[in-house]
């Protein structure tokens, strides 16, 4: 396997792949939150769904291709939204692209892929003139936390959830 990729926006023929690691990625948060994760979203939808972010000029959708025209070129990708947030009585008005999926294939983990996709996320937020890129990951996945450490970004606020019985 190569350890060849280059960083480019998703395309529609992206998607079929992407969807696979959409897959991949809910399952591995479901041995974090398995009470609050699905168990899995039917590909159909998760492809309908993700496809409307392709068009959306509020959404940047990256991919790591292997450039081996295999359908499984697509080594990673990277969603991000970007709004404008108001100012409220907390915090400033500033412009916001929240990272909501990063997923790197499996075989393809290590090699620096997670890295070059998420230096490419701020390269389109400064395109986008965003003041933040934020991020959450589950709070039992130490090692996306020590990844997003490691590359800059620190905790902010802590988000928490009980159960209602």
């Amino acid at each position: 396997m190569s350890d060849t990729y280059s960083i480019r926006p998703a395309v529609e023929a992206d998607l079929d792949r992407i969807v696979d690691l959409i897959a991949e990625l809910d399952l591995y948060h479901q041995t974090f939150e398995p009470d609050l994760v699905h168990q899995g979203t039917p590909k159909p939808a998760n492809k309908a769904g993700f496809a409307t972010f392709l068009g959306d000029e509020t959404v940047v959708v990256l991919v790591a291709d292997t450039g081996s025209g295999a359908p499984d070129n697509i080594a990673g990708f990277v969603r991000m939204q970007i709004e404008d947030r108001k100012e409220n009585r907390v915090f400033q008005a500033r412009r916001v692209g929240t990272v909501h999926e990063l997923a790197v294939a499996a075989d393809h983990r290590r090699r620096g892929i997670g890295r070059s996709l998420m230096d490419a996320v701020q390269e389109a937020a400064k395109a986008h003139n965003v003041d933040y890129v934020a991020l959450s990951h589950f709070a039992g996945n130490e090692a996306t936390g020590r990844f997003y450490d490691e590359i800059g970004y620190r905790p902010y606020m802590r988000h928490m959830v009980m159960k209602v019985e």
